[in-house]
């Protein structure tokens, strides 16, 4: 099974659970993979994305009711863009049970821009699913990204941010963590969250996760079973789900459980 067949799966699960977040960045060279997500979305047969429905034909195409891709206008994208994009998601799905955003290339988003988009990021409409796309990390605003769970497409590598690695490996292995901030509280749990998903998504191939060639470490116990793993995600994005008003204790200490189940 190939890397993008796995996340396909994950938000498959995650559809069927009704347990599908808001906002995700994809961050990868190959983002083919993210028109087949947004079917899974959009598709009301219990096998979605079946691929052959009414929905699945119109999101392949790009002219589904309820989906809006925004991409570079010239040189970025400008701000009008996005506030035509903030009213796209403010109205009600006319079909589908998510109005769904695409941003291609959100590298390429204007400062300000970006800066009129970070308010909806924080506290997306609940019927929405919002994807941003970029070929690395470092081409992105910190504010944009620590907004979005991460996921990384096919064999492209997890980047090193040294608080973030230092933070994981701390908590992994079971020194006090704090943060300055919830904003550095919620960054801390979506590294989380990337690294458990190429657990999840590589558990043939340990050898590519950035954690555990490091610090020799897995936040994903190569002891579980492919349900109980997933088991341990769902419950690590329901934990990220709070992180606004979470006592970050509390959860930490929760997530320790989580993971050492």
């Amino acid at each position: 099974m190939s890397p993008n067949q796995k996340i396909l799966n994950y938000f498959q699960n995650l559809v069927a659970k009704q347990l599908l977040g808001s906002a995700y960045l994809f961050i990868g060279r190959d983002p083919g993979i993210i028109s087949t997500i947004m079917t899974a979305v959009a598709c009301r047969q219990r096998s979605a994305p079946c691929g052959v429905c009414w929905d699945c034909e119109k999101i392949a195409a790009g002219s589904h009711p309820d989906l809006m891709v925004v991409e570079p206008d010239g040189t970025s994208i400008k701000i009008e863009q996005i506030r035509e994009a903030i009213n796209f998601l403010s109205l009600r799905p006319f079909r589908a049970q998510r109005k769904i955003l695409l941003i291609k290339n959100a590298s390429d988003l204007g400062d300000d821009a970006a800066n009129a988009f970070l308010k909806t990021l924080e506290e997306p409409p609940r019927s929405s699913f919002l994807a941003l796309c970029a070929g690395s990390l470092d081409e992105l605003i910190t504010t944009i990204v620590s907004r979005c769970r991460r996921i990384f497409l096919q064999d492209t590598p997890q980047p090193q941010d040294q608080n973030s690695s230092a933070a994981l490996k701390g908590f992994i292995t079971g020194s006090p963590t704090e943060f300055k901030d919830r904003a550095e509280f919620r960054s801390f749990l979506d590294s989380l969250i990337s690294g458990a998903l190429i657990n999840l998504t590589d558990r043939s191939r340990r050898h590519n996760n950035q954690l555990s060639r490091e610090y020799s470490c897995e936040i994903i116990p190569s002891s579980l079973t492919d349900q109980q793993a997933l088991g341990v995600l769902d419950d690590l994005i329901r934990i990220r789900a709070a992180a606004g008003t979470a006592n970050e204790k509390l959860a930490l200490n929760l997530i320790r459980e989580t993971i050492n189940t």
